[in-house]
C-alpha cells in the first residue's frame, strides 16, 4: 500500500472547477514532485497522484482523479500531433517543459478505457552530463566518420 504525504496547498487551479468537485492543479503536483525529489508521478482515474520516492510509492493526499481532470490534462500538456497519436494508438511519449518547475518525460496511455499517465523528472544534472559527453566524445573523434556519432 502506498504512502500518504501532505502536497503544498495549490496556488491556483490550471483550469475552471468542473461541477463534480476542484480543478486538478498538475503545476502545484509537479511542484511538490520535485521538492518530494521522486523520480515518477503517476496519474490514473479513481486514485490520487502518486509520488515514486526513493522507490516506494507515496500517495498525494489529494481526492482521487477524475476522468475529466485527465482529459483536461491532455489539452493543456500535449501538442496537437501528440492528441493525434494518443487518439489512433492510444499511447503517446512527450517532452514537458514547465517553467519555474522542470522537465518532464510523459507517457500518457490508455488504461481500462481511461487515459493515465506517468511522468519522470529528468534532471538539470543529467542534462548537461549528456550535452558534455556528447562534445567530448565529439571532439575525440571528430575525424572518425565510423565511430557511429554521425
Amino acid at each position: 500500500m502506498a504512502e500518504k504525504l501532505n502536497p503544498p496547498a495549490p496556488k491556483q487551479a490550471t483550469h475552471t472547477p468542473s461541477a463534480s468537485g476542484a480543478a486538478f492543479d498538475y503545476k502545484s503536483v509537479l511542484q511538490h514532485m520535485i521538492q518530494a525529489n521522486a523520480s515518477d508521478l503517476h496519474l490514473k482515474v479513481g486514485r490520487p497522484p502518486t509520488l515514486r520516492v526513493d522507490g516506494h510509492m507515496v500517495s498525494l493526499e489529494l481526492p482521487p482523479l477524475r476522468q475529466e481532470d485527465l482529459r483536461s490534462l491532455a489539452e493543456q500538456i500535449m501538442a496537437p500531433k501528440n492528441i493525434k497519436e494518443f487518439s489512433e494508438q492510444k499511447e503517446s511519449d512527450f517532452a514537458l517543459a514547465v517553467p519555474g518547475i522542470g522537465r518532464f518525460r510523459v507517457n500518457a496511455y490508455q488504461q481500462r478505457g481511461t487515459i493515465a499517465y506517468a511522468l519522470r523528472t529528468v534532471r538539470a544534472e543529467s542534462a548537461r552530463c549528456l550535452r558534455a559527453h556528447r562534445t567530448d566524445a565529439a571532439r575525440t573523434h571528430s575525424g572518425d566518420r565510423n565511430y557511429g556519432l554521425w
